[in-house]
């Protein structure tokens, strides 16, 4: 096959992409999407998947909003419709920054506190460390069988290259304005000082985490062993009082069934792009294209994370 034939495919592949996905326009506005049900009283799913942050989903040839733009304009369309009775958070995250995290938890409790709508959690494959921490604003959290969840604590990672430096011979000079101005260089190793200012930084964090566990988790007092940053099974995290259930989707629904006491409800969504045949477990509200490209954990953002880590770096 010529060069000219495949750079002809190439092109066909990425306009077929674009005419899919819109590689190259911008987002459009969410509109809500009716997923099975029917009656005037809804139940809008909200799902909440990837690494929590602020920063916009870079791709290919534009960006798109960032996960906590996304949420947060959703949680806001439910939370003006008066016929949304209920919010159920699809949560598949390992966590993220903490700041994120910690305006979604604020989002999401705000509503809690109005009282004008249930919010429920279901954790999917994972909801760890953020993705835990947001799940603590809702009135009930349920875990899938499988889901793992925990991982409750702070971590902050940095990368020296000072002896990759040192090995090629070249040395590095900086001029500062004080000892401490370029804490977290990678180009040294950080002084003995410097660990013990970032592990203050980290137990301050870890301690509102904590707190906000006990707040809102107050039956899991009893237990330790979450504390150390562990990650848990949905059995683990029930024995321990950190989840209220094990179950699926349409357990979750028939909870929200019975305790509002409503016999049928229209379970809607938020999409951007319309999604033929669309069900519960269809995570639609970005547009696709250019994300699958871009592996998360290149875009992740430096600072302290409410995150597990297994495989991101």
């Amino acid at each position: 096959m010529s060069i000219r034939i495949m750079m002809i495919l190439v092109i066909s592949l990425l306009i077929t992409a674009c005419g899919d996905f819109g590689l190259f326009s911008p987002p459009q506005a969410f509109s809500e999407k009716t997923l099975s049900g029917s009656g005037t009283d809804k139940v809008a799913l909200i799902h909440i998947t990837g690494v929590i942050s602020s920063i916009p989903k870079e791709g290919i040839f534009n960006s798109h909003p960032s996960i906590l733009q996304e949420v947060t304009a959703q949680l806001r369309l439910a939370q003006k419709d008066t016929s949304v009775k209920a919010i159920i958070l699809a949560i598949n995250s390992p966590g993220g920054s903490v700041t994120a995290s910690d305006i979604l938890y604020n989002e999401i409790n705000r509503i809690r506190m109005e009282g004008n709508k249930k919010i429920y959690t279901l954790m999917m494959d994972v909801a760890a460390s953020g993705g835990y921490y947001i799940a603590l604003a809702s009135h009930s959290i349920m875990a899938h069988p499988t889901s793992i969840t925990g991982s409750i604590g702070v971590i902050v990672t940095r990368i020296s290259i000072a002896e990759t430096l040192k090995s090629i011979g070249i040395e590095t000079s900086t001029v500062t304005s004080g000892a401490m101005k370029d804490m977290g260089s990678i180009l040294r190793k950080p002084t003995p000082e410097e660990t013990n200012i970032v592990r203050a930084i980290v137990d301050s964090m870890n301690t509102r985490f904590q707190h906000l566990v006990t707040e809102n988790r107050p039956q899991a007092q009893t237990h330790t062993l979450y504390k150390d940053g562990r990650i848990l099974t949905a059995n683990q995290a029930l024995d321990m009082g950190l989840i209220d259930s094990i179950g699926y989707f349409e357990d979750t629904l028939t909870q929200i069934k019975k305790e509002l006491n409503i016999e049928k409800v229209k379970v809607v969504t938020y999409r951007r792009t319309d999604l033929p045949d669309g069900t519960e477990y269809s995570n639609m509200s970005m547009k696709l294209g250019e994300e699958r490209f871009i592996p998360e954990a290149f875009s992740l953002e430096a600072g302290f994370h409410y995150l597990w880590l297994p495989n991101m770096l």
